[in-house]
């Protein structure tokens, strides 16, 4: 698709081949790993924005090896991605996973940005979630496992993300700064109680 000259192709096909042959795997190249994340992105049934797969960015941090730098990482790609809006899209890529093994880095979140679920009970003594029910589950893991405890409890309370480099080594859970958090207040042009409901 790229147009690249054979003979750069079968060059790069000797390469990857003897690297395969001398240690079971192989390293991408920015270029390879950026066209392979496009492509991925334009072949995703699913994704209304994939018309615009081949202006994806790719932010290469396969040199992390903390949980501390996945954070840094993590919060880069987020000051990027809020100080361009939606005129430009990211993707962030850590280390590969080892062939055959469990070691690659870990992000706990299925989201970078969510909001908690909280579980409540009411008056009544009913059982309820305060907040977005699909982050129920994650938010008690939080609670229980990391200990967080946020100090107070709304429905709009944006959960921090867990980190893992390495599955031998500990995760870490880290708070997300607020300002990296583009969140809109809600109102109606005709309708000022809109507003009140918080949203």
């Amino acid at each position: 698709e790229r147009k690249t000259p054979e003979a750069a192709k079968q060059e790069r096909m000797r390469e990857v081949r003897d690297d395969i042959a001398r240690t079971g795997t192989y390293t991408h190249t920015f270029d390879e790993l950026e066209h392979g994340a496009r492509l991925a992105w334009r072949n995703a049934p699913k994704c209304a924005n994939r018309k615009f797969w081949d202006q994806l960015q790719l932010i290469d941090q396969r040199h992390v090896q903390t949980n501390d730098d996945m954070f840094a990482a993590c919060k880069s790609h987020m000051h990027k991605a809020a100080s361009k809006y939606v005129t430009e899209a990211f993707i962030t890529i850590f280390r590969p996973q080892t062939p055959g093994t469990d070691d690659g880095p870990r992000v706990w979140n299925n989201q970078l940005l969510r909001y908690a679920g909280h579980r409540t009970t009411t008056d009544s003594g009913e059982s309820s979630i305060l907040g977005d029910p699909a982050n129920a589950h994650f938010t008690d893991i939080l609670k229980k496992e990391f200990g967080w405890d946020p100090k107070d409890v709304s429905a709009f309370d944006l959960m921090p993300i867990v980190l893992q480099i390495h599955p031998d080594l500990p995760p870490t859970l880290y708070e997300i700064p607020a300002r990296l958090a583009l969140e809109v207040p809600l109102r109606h042009p005709r309708h000022g109680w809109f507003s009140e409901l918080g949203l």
